[in-house]
């Protein structure tokens, strides 16, 4: 299942963002003119370097637990995800494709929650998704977001 835009739409956007900026900023900063290349070339050093951070920490990444009791999986990773004042805005019941359904050719349902920062906080942390099938358990969100809570899996 995808959640969001990979690395290179991150990249991209960051890329683009960075250097229109720094262009600008370099062609009013130096007093240069955009005809001279030197705030060009500038920009595209600084986009660059934005679109590899941007897209690095930024990209949304997921990973899947397969577990016997997912209830009680998924009651841990609530309170994990309230502990980090996310809040749950959105429920979703999902239905895989006929190529993913079981060997009885049934499509299987899934339940996928949708968690958000309330407030300012939710501009600069994205959404976190909780993917809920019958015996495995999807997260996506952005990899900052998505190791913080491996590592709260990991010492589980």
């Amino acid at each position: 299942m995808k959640f969001g835009p990979g690395f290179a739409f991150t990249f991209f956007y960051y890329f683009v963002t960075g250097t229109i900026v720094a262009t600008l900023v370099t062609a009013k900063g130096v007093n240069v003119a955009l005809t001279s290349g030197l705030p060009q070339r500038v920009g595209i050093v600084v986009g660059v370097i934005a679109g590899i951070v941007g897209g690095y920490c930024n990209q949304t990444t997921s990973f899947s637990i397969v577990s016997t009791e997912p209830t009680r999986q998924v009651a841990w990773i609530k309170s994990l995800l309230s502990k980090m004042e996310y809040d749950r805005v959105e429920t979703m019941e999902l239905e895989t494709d006929e190529l993913e359904a079981d060997q009885d050719n049934q499509a299987q349902s899934q339940t996928a929650l949708c968690y958000q920062r309330s407030g300012w906080r939710s501009l600069f942390s994205g959404k976190v998704f909780l993917c809920v099938g019958d015996k495995e358990i999807t997260i996506a969100a952005r990899l900052l977001q998505l190791k913080r809570i491996q590592q709260q899996l990991e010492q589980q």
